[in-house]
């Protein structure tokens, strides 16, 4: 990515997503943005129910689209746990799932693979995805 704003967020979500993973074995979805004024802040869930997760995901979008289409973000980062098969493997395996959407028109979907050793150390792969069409900042 070429936007300063999308590769802050990324490393902010993948580093909090990181933390969580190594200290409890997983994360709860999350968002971040960066307001038109350059503020980044972090949104999360009030409550966390492991059975409602799209719920939340859901929730966590609707909000971030709400501040993208008033005009009080310029970008925005949604980071959840998933399941994908990276270029080149035949198995899906976890990774850190990540939405980046930018005002600009820039919206990727990308995945980080990754295995949580015995000893709680959280070891990534390689970062992959794709750019796709706008999402939260997308017009209608």
């Amino acid at each position: 990515m070429a936007n300063a704003d999308l590769d802050g967020l990324l490393n902010i979500a993948i580093q909090l997503a990181r933390q969580s993973l190594s200290k409890n074995g997983t994360f709860a979805p999350f968002g971040a943005h960066i307001s038109a004024d350059g503020e980044t802040a972090l949104v999360e869930p009030d409550e966390v129910n492991p059975d409602a997760v799209p719920e939340l995901l859901s929730g966590l979008r609707e909000l971030l689209r709400e501040k993208a289409q008033n005009g009080e973000i310029r970008a925005a980062v949604l980071c959840f746990e998933g399941r994908a098969t990276p270029p080149g493997e035949d198995a899906a395996c976890a990774v850190i799932g990540l939405q980046l959407d930018h005002e600009s028109g820039e919206c990727y979907e990308l995945g980080v693979p990754y295995v949580i050793a015995d000893t709680g150390e959280v070891e990534l792969g390689m970062v992959f995805g794709a750019r796709v069409q706008p999402d939260l900042f997308a017009t209608t």
